[in-house]
Protein backbone atom coordinates (compact mmCIF):
# COMPACT_ATOMS: atom_id res chain seq x y z
CA UNK A 1 0.00 0.00 0.00
CA UNK A 2 1.74 3.13 -1.18
CA UNK A 3 1.58 6.12 1.32
CA UNK A 4 -1.74 8.23 0.69
CA UNK A 5 0.23 11.67 0.08
CA UNK A 6 2.21 9.74 -2.91
CA UNK A 7 -0.98 8.26 -4.39
CA UNK A 8 -2.03 11.68 -4.63
CA UNK A 9 1.03 13.07 -5.32
CA UNK A 10 0.85 10.52 -8.91
CA UNK A 11 -2.90 12.60 -9.22
CA UNK A 12 -1.18 15.42 -8.86
CA UNK A 13 2.02 15.13 -10.91
CA UNK A 14 0.25 13.87 -13.64
CA UNK A 15 -1.85 17.07 -13.44
CA UNK A 16 1.70 18.81 -13.54
CA UNK A 17 0.33 20.80 -10.80
CA UNK A 18 1.37 21.65 -6.89
CA UNK A 19 1.35 18.42 -5.09
CA UNK A 20 1.65 17.00 -1.25
CA UNK A 21 5.12 16.93 -0.27
CA UNK A 22 4.91 13.57 2.01
CA UNK A 23 5.94 9.99 0.84
CA UNK A 24 8.71 7.99 -0.69
CA UNK A 25 8.02 9.78 -4.01
CA UNK A 26 5.55 12.63 -3.66
CA UNK A 27 8.41 15.56 -3.98
CA UNK A 28 10.66 13.62 -6.90
CA UNK A 29 9.20 14.40 -10.08
CA UNK A 30 9.20 18.59 -9.65
CA UNK A 31 9.95 19.03 -12.85
CA UNK A 32 8.98 16.04 -14.78
CA UNK A 33 5.82 16.93 -16.40
CA UNK A 34 7.09 20.03 -17.93
CA UNK A 35 8.60 19.65 -21.47
CA UNK A 36 10.74 21.78 -23.16
CA UNK A 37 9.62 21.51 -26.55
CA UNK A 38 6.73 22.66 -28.77
CA UNK A 39 5.32 18.92 -28.96
CA UNK A 40 2.31 18.15 -26.93
CA UNK A 41 3.12 14.92 -24.27
CA UNK A 42 1.11 12.02 -24.16
CA UNK A 43 0.66 12.42 -20.99
CA UNK A 44 2.66 8.89 -19.87
CA UNK A 45 4.77 8.30 -17.18
CA UNK A 46 6.86 4.95 -16.22
CA UNK A 47 8.81 4.78 -13.20
CA UNK A 48 10.75 2.50 -11.36
CA UNK A 49 11.95 2.88 -7.62
CA UNK A 50 14.12 0.99 -5.53
CA UNK A 51 14.04 1.19 -2.15
CA UNK A 52 15.86 -0.89 1.17
CA UNK A 53 12.33 -0.87 2.81
CA UNK A 54 8.82 -0.72 2.00
CA UNK A 55 7.44 1.52 4.44
CA UNK A 56 3.23 2.28 4.89
CA UNK A 57 2.08 4.49 7.29
CA UNK A 58 5.11 4.07 9.66
CA UNK A 59 5.42 0.61 9.19
CA UNK A 60 7.72 -1.83 7.84
CA UNK A 61 4.99 -3.84 5.61
CA UNK A 62 8.00 -6.58 4.59
CA UNK A 63 10.05 -6.51 8.05
CA UNK A 64 7.04 -9.20 9.68
CA UNK A 65 7.40 -7.54 12.95
CA UNK A 66 11.12 -6.04 12.62
CA UNK A 67 10.98 -2.35 12.09
CA UNK A 68 15.07 -1.95 11.17
CA UNK A 69 14.34 -5.21 8.63
CA UNK A 70 16.22 -4.70 5.17
CA UNK A 71 13.78 -6.13 2.88
CA UNK A 72 14.09 -4.04 -0.47
CA UNK A 73 11.15 -3.49 -2.44
CA UNK A 74 10.76 -2.82 -5.89
CA UNK A 75 7.72 -0.75 -7.30
CA UNK A 76 6.97 -0.04 -10.93
CA UNK A 77 4.17 2.63 -11.70
CA UNK A 78 2.54 3.99 -14.75
CA UNK A 79 0.67 7.01 -14.97
CA UNK A 80 -1.61 8.15 -17.18
CA UNK A 81 -3.06 12.10 -17.62
CA UNK A 82 -6.05 11.97 -19.58
CA UNK A 83 -5.67 14.85 -21.92
CA UNK A 84 -6.85 18.11 -20.57
CA UNK A 85 -9.74 16.96 -18.14
CA UNK A 86 -8.23 16.63 -14.83
CA UNK A 87 -8.04 12.95 -14.80
CA UNK A 88 -5.66 10.70 -14.16
CA UNK A 89 -4.91 6.89 -14.21
CA UNK A 90 -2.58 5.18 -12.18
CA UNK A 91 -0.86 1.80 -11.41
CA UNK A 92 1.36 0.79 -8.57
CA UNK A 93 2.73 -2.07 -7.41
CA UNK A 94 5.45 -3.23 -4.66
CA UNK A 95 7.57 -6.60 -5.34
CA UNK A 96 9.57 -7.60 -1.91
CA UNK A 97 13.22 -8.06 -3.49
CA UNK A 98 15.03 -10.34 -0.67
CA UNK A 99 14.64 -11.82 2.75
CA UNK A 100 13.76 -15.44 3.79
CA UNK A 101 9.67 -14.24 4.28
CA UNK A 102 9.18 -13.71 0.59
CA UNK A 103 6.89 -15.67 -0.06
CA UNK A 104 5.25 -16.25 3.30
CA UNK A 105 4.58 -12.50 2.98
CA UNK A 106 2.81 -12.92 -0.12
CA UNK A 107 0.61 -15.41 1.16
CA UNK A 108 -0.79 -13.52 4.04
CA UNK A 109 -2.04 -10.78 1.79
CA UNK A 110 1.02 -8.59 2.32
CA UNK A 111 3.43 -9.07 -0.78
CA UNK A 112 2.74 -8.76 -4.50
CA UNK A 113 0.24 -5.66 -4.30
CA UNK A 114 -1.02 -3.65 -7.00
CA UNK A 115 -2.46 -0.49 -6.52
CA UNK A 116 -5.08 1.35 -8.92
CA UNK A 117 -5.68 5.14 -8.45
CA UNK A 118 -8.04 7.20 -10.25
CA UNK A 119 -7.75 10.64 -9.70
CA UNK A 120 -8.70 14.17 -9.89
CA UNK A 121 -6.96 17.40 -9.44
CA UNK A 122 -7.55 21.11 -10.17
CA UNK A 123 -5.73 24.63 -9.14
CA UNK A 124 -6.83 27.90 -7.67
CA UNK A 125 -5.10 30.63 -6.63
CA UNK A 126 -2.86 31.32 -9.51
CA UNK A 127 -1.66 27.48 -8.88
CA UNK A 128 -1.08 28.13 -5.45
CA UNK A 129 -3.83 25.92 -3.92
CA UNK A 130 -4.29 22.32 -5.42
CA UNK A 131 -7.23 20.34 -4.60
CA UNK A 132 -6.78 16.82 -5.57
CA UNK A 133 -9.03 14.02 -5.03
CA UNK A 134 -8.54 10.38 -5.56
CA UNK A 135 -10.10 6.77 -5.36
CA UNK A 136 -7.60 3.60 -5.01
CA UNK A 137 -7.98 -0.17 -5.07
CA UNK A 138 -5.51 -1.97 -2.75
CA UNK A 139 -5.49 -5.70 -4.31
CA UNK A 140 -3.32 -8.71 -3.00
CA UNK A 141 -4.62 -11.57 -5.87
CA UNK A 142 -2.21 -14.11 -5.31
CA UNK A 143 -3.12 -13.54 -0.95
CA UNK A 144 -3.23 -17.43 0.48
CA UNK A 145 -6.83 -17.90 2.32
CA UNK A 146 -4.58 -20.79 4.35
CA UNK A 147 -2.40 -18.43 5.64
CA UNK A 148 -4.02 -17.47 8.84
CA UNK A 149 -1.88 -18.96 11.60
CA UNK A 150 1.36 -17.77 9.43
CA UNK A 151 2.98 -14.97 11.89
CA UNK A 152 2.15 -12.46 10.91
CA UNK A 153 -1.28 -13.89 9.99
CA UNK A 154 -3.03 -14.05 7.21
CA UNK A 155 -6.20 -11.97 5.75
CA UNK A 156 -8.61 -14.93 5.85
CA UNK A 157 -8.81 -14.54 2.24
CA UNK A 158 -7.85 -15.78 -0.93
CA UNK A 159 -7.56 -12.34 -2.50
CA UNK A 160 -7.59 -9.66 -0.04
CA UNK A 161 -8.77 -5.98 -1.26
CA UNK A 162 -8.81 -2.63 0.14
CA UNK A 163 -10.60 0.39 -1.41
CA UNK A 164 -9.73 4.12 -0.22
CA UNK A 165 -11.75 7.36 -1.46
CA UNK A 166 -9.00 10.09 -0.46
CA UNK A 167 -9.13 14.09 -1.01
CA UNK A 168 -6.27 16.35 -0.53
CA UNK A 169 -5.71 20.22 -0.11
CA UNK A 170 -2.32 21.85 -0.77
CA UNK A 171 -0.68 25.47 -0.60
CA UNK A 172 1.95 26.77 -2.44
CA UNK A 173 3.56 29.39 -0.34
CA UNK A 174 6.95 29.99 1.16
CA UNK A 175 6.39 26.40 2.61
CA UNK A 176 4.80 24.04 1.07
CA UNK A 177 1.84 22.63 3.59
CA UNK A 178 -1.15 20.51 3.50
CA UNK A 179 -4.02 18.35 4.37
CA UNK A 180 -5.01 14.49 2.96
CA UNK A 181 -7.86 12.98 4.18
CA UNK A 182 -9.19 8.97 3.58
CA UNK A 183 -11.40 6.38 4.68
CA UNK A 184 -9.56 3.08 4.27
CA UNK A 185 -11.72 0.05 4.27
CA UNK A 186 -10.88 -3.55 3.51
CA UNK A 187 -13.64 -4.67 1.58
CA UNK A 188 -14.20 -8.66 2.62
CA UNK A 189 -15.59 -9.35 5.98
CA UNK A 190 -12.29 -10.87 7.88
CA UNK A 191 -10.84 -7.44 6.97
CA UNK A 192 -13.29 -5.54 9.03
CA UNK A 193 -11.01 -4.39 11.91
CA UNK A 194 -8.91 -2.37 9.07
CA UNK A 195 -11.05 0.35 8.40
CA UNK A 196 -10.15 3.79 9.33
CA UNK A 197 -10.79 7.85 8.67
CA UNK A 198 -7.23 8.70 7.82
CA UNK A 199 -5.96 12.39 8.88
CA UNK A 200 -2.62 13.33 7.46
CA UNK A 201 -1.25 16.83 7.55
CA UNK A 202 2.31 17.56 5.73
CA UNK A 203 4.61 20.33 5.74
CA UNK A 204 7.61 20.44 2.70
CA UNK A 205 10.38 23.18 0.50
CA UNK A 206 11.99 22.68 -1.91
CA UNK A 207 15.13 24.02 -2.44
CA UNK A 208 16.45 24.72 -6.39
CA UNK A 209 20.61 23.74 -6.07
CA UNK A 210 21.40 23.62 -9.69
CA UNK A 211 18.78 24.33 -12.93
CA UNK A 212 18.69 20.58 -12.66
CA UNK A 213 19.38 19.56 -8.98
CA UNK A 214 16.51 20.63 -6.43
CA UNK A 215 17.00 19.30 -2.85
CA UNK A 216 13.36 18.27 -1.35
CA UNK A 217 12.78 18.15 2.66
CA UNK A 218 9.45 17.07 3.98
CA UNK A 219 7.45 16.07 7.01
CA UNK A 220 4.45 14.51 7.62
CA UNK A 221 2.24 12.93 11.05
CA UNK A 222 -0.08 10.37 9.75
CA UNK A 223 -3.47 9.21 12.74
CA UNK A 224 -5.96 6.30 12.09
CA UNK A 225 -9.19 6.31 14.06
CA UNK A 226 -10.38 2.95 13.49
CA UNK A 227 -14.25 1.96 13.70
CA UNK A 228 -13.21 -0.53 16.51
CA UNK A 229 -10.97 1.19 18.37
CA UNK A 230 -10.36 -1.62 20.95
CA UNK A 231 -9.40 -3.77 17.77
CA UNK A 232 -6.68 -2.21 16.35
CA UNK A 233 -3.90 -0.60 18.93
CA UNK A 234 -0.55 -0.51 16.69
CA UNK A 235 0.46 1.71 14.34
CA UNK A 236 -2.17 4.38 15.47
CA UNK A 237 0.26 7.15 14.86
CA UNK A 238 3.35 7.77 11.86
CA UNK A 239 5.63 10.07 11.25
CA UNK A 240 7.35 10.45 8.18
CA UNK A 241 10.86 12.40 6.90
CA UNK A 242 11.43 12.51 3.59
CA UNK A 243 15.11 14.20 1.99
CA UNK A 244 15.19 13.62 -1.44
CA UNK A 245 17.49 14.94 -4.27
CA UNK A 246 15.61 14.99 -7.86
CA UNK A 247 18.30 15.38 -10.85
CA UNK A 248 16.55 16.13 -14.35
CA UNK A 249 20.39 16.52 -16.11
CA UNK A 250 18.86 13.99 -18.40
CA UNK A 251 15.56 14.93 -19.25
CA UNK A 252 13.10 13.76 -19.37
CA UNK A 253 14.60 11.06 -16.98
CA UNK A 254 14.22 11.78 -13.83
CA UNK A 255 16.41 10.31 -11.05
CA UNK A 256 16.40 10.56 -7.72
CA UNK A 257 17.59 9.25 -4.70
CA UNK A 258 16.36 9.29 -1.38
CA UNK A 259 16.67 9.03 2.29
CA UNK A 260 13.76 8.52 4.62
CA UNK A 261 12.73 8.39 7.80
CA UNK A 262 9.37 6.76 9.57
CA UNK A 263 7.89 6.24 13.54
CA UNK A 264 4.74 4.40 14.26
CA UNK A 265 3.75 3.46 17.88
CA UNK A 266 4.21 -0.36 18.51
CA UNK A 267 3.07 -1.94 21.76
CA UNK A 268 5.70 -3.60 23.52
CA UNK A 269 8.48 -2.20 21.49
CA UNK A 270 10.82 0.24 22.96
CA UNK A 271 10.76 3.56 21.00
CA UNK A 272 13.81 3.12 19.39
CA UNK A 273 12.48 -0.39 18.21
CA UNK A 274 9.66 1.60 16.59
CA UNK A 275 11.84 3.70 14.06
CA UNK A 276 13.33 2.65 10.85
CA UNK A 277 15.60 4.57 8.42
CA UNK A 278 15.91 3.48 4.42
CA UNK A 279 17.19 4.93 1.46
CA UNK A 280 15.80 4.54 -2.26
CA UNK A 281 16.54 5.17 -6.07
CA UNK A 282 14.00 6.04 -8.12
CA UNK A 283 14.22 6.38 -12.21
CA UNK A 284 10.79 8.63 -13.72
CA UNK A 285 10.34 8.75 -17.51
CA UNK A 286 7.90 11.05 -18.93
CA UNK A 287 5.91 10.98 -22.51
Amino acid sequence: MKTLPTLLAMVLLAMGGSRPVHAQAATTDATATKTTTATKPVGLNFSLELSSAYAFRGLNVFGGGDQGAIRALLAPSITWTIFDTGLSLSWWSAYQVNGANRSMMVDVGLGHEQDFVLGYSRNFLKDRLTLSAAFIAYIYPFASRRATDADPPGAGTRCPVYLEPAVGLTYNGPVEVGLAVAYFAGVQRVLSDYRYLYLNPHVGKTFQVRSTVALSIALSYGYKLFNDRHAVVDNVHDIRFDFELPISSLKPLIITPGVHVGWTNLKGLPVGDEYLIYGGLKVSYDL
